[in-house]
């Protein structure tokens, strides 16, 4: 199959709802976990912890993406990745939009950083097992390929995005409500790409 023909194969009536509902919302995932990684213990900086606390916090969020990727792991065997991916999607969405209020409690902050980049990893693994179940054998090396691409670009927007939100002045809040809700766009992505399926 010629290179241009099986890229249009992505999108031809019956796929392109799959492959444009999996490749953005690993898109917003990617969007808002390179947000956390790159600028959240800055921002916990800048809401009063210590440089300290705040590079703690980032390791935080590494511990629970651990805690994360194997908590999908063994969710999807029992429940079903399409099934968890949105649950995970729609709790991490409340938790970055009550992180700010959150480190006013030191002990708070710390479940919230653990909590979101378990979410977090989480989300990224079942993405990556759901996309090759998008697509057909003879597009699924592409397909796959599409999605994590267009997620890493997801990954490059993201710190800048948060950049010129804030040379715009707009609060550390608003950043992490912004984040949010590009969670809850993408389980409504993973979920409506479910009903398509």
């Amino acid at each position: 199959m010629p290179l241009s023909s099986s890229y249009r194969q992505l999108f031809v009536a019956g796929q392109w709802q799959r492959t444009a509902s999996l490749a953005l919302a690993l898109f917003l995932i990617m969007f808002s976990f390179y947000f956390v990684t790159s600028w959240a213990p800055a921002l916990l900086v800048q809401s009063g912890f210590s440089e300290k606390d705040g590079a703690a916090g980032g390791m935080l969020l590494n511990l629970g993406g651990m805690l994360g990727a194997l908590l999908m792991g063994l969710g999807a065997d029992r429940f079903g990745c399409r099934r968890l991916l949105p649950g995970f999607l729609l709790f991490n969405a409340v938790l970055m939009t009550l992180m700010v209020p959150a480190t006013h409690f030191s002990w708070l902050a710390v479940i919230m950083g653990l909590g979101s980049g378990l979410l977090l990893y989480g989300a990224i693994a079942g993405v990556f097992t759901l996309a090759p179940q998008g697509f057909e054998t003879a597009i699924r090396t592409r397909g796959v390929g599409f999605v994590l691409a267009t997620g890493r670009i997801g990954a490059i927007l993201s710190p800048a995005a948060a950049g010129l939100l804030l040379d715009h002045q707009r609060s550390v809040q608003s950043l992490f409500t912004v984040y949010g809700v590009s969670q809850i766009l993408a389980a409504l992505l993973i979920w409506r790409g479910g009903k398509s399926a």
